[in-house]
């Protein structure tokens, strides 16, 4: 081989390397950014669950305290059920989870029908175990 060739093959060799460095780097880049996509797509969904919970809760909660109250009109009664059934298909439309789904009609129940404070707690709580719950369901989902 004539030394004219060996400068001509170093710069295909050098070529080559630097081609498959930068497919190399570009798809280590992209992998990396799709990740970080990823991670943002649960944290955003995990505060939209977590926004619309506390919603449900806090709207329940004073429901409830409204409900017991005496001297509530029957119109007050009828707002009392609208704002938690509003609430609760908030959460129904929201998250695809039956557990939930099911702890939030108790919850709402419980609220409209005015039940002793302790089967208010218990309906609550079970919401909440539930909802907790659904964030892992809701973050597998998008894994």
């Amino acid at each position: 081989m004539s030394e004219r060739w060996i400068p001509i093959l170093a710069a295909i060799l050098g070529l080559a390397g630097g081609l498959g460095g930068a497919a190399i780097g570009g798809s280590i880049a992209n992998e990396g950014q799709e990740n970080q996509f990823r991670n943002q797509r649960i944290a955003d969904l995990n505060n939209l669950l977590n926004e619309t919970y506390s919603r449900y809760l806090r709207t329940a909660a004073s429901a409830y305290v409204s409900r017991t109250s005496s001297g509530v009109s029957e119109k007050d009664l009828l707002r009392i059920q609208g704002d938690v059934e509003g609430g609760a298909a908030e959460v129904v439309l929201l998250v695809n989870v039956p557990r939930v789904e099911k702890t939030a009609q108790r919850l709402e129940e419980a609220v409209v029908d005015g039940v002793a404070f302790a089967d208010y707690r218990k309906a609550r709580d079970a919401f909440i175990d539930a909802a907790d719950a659904s964030f892992a369901e809701e973050n597998a989902l998008l894994e």
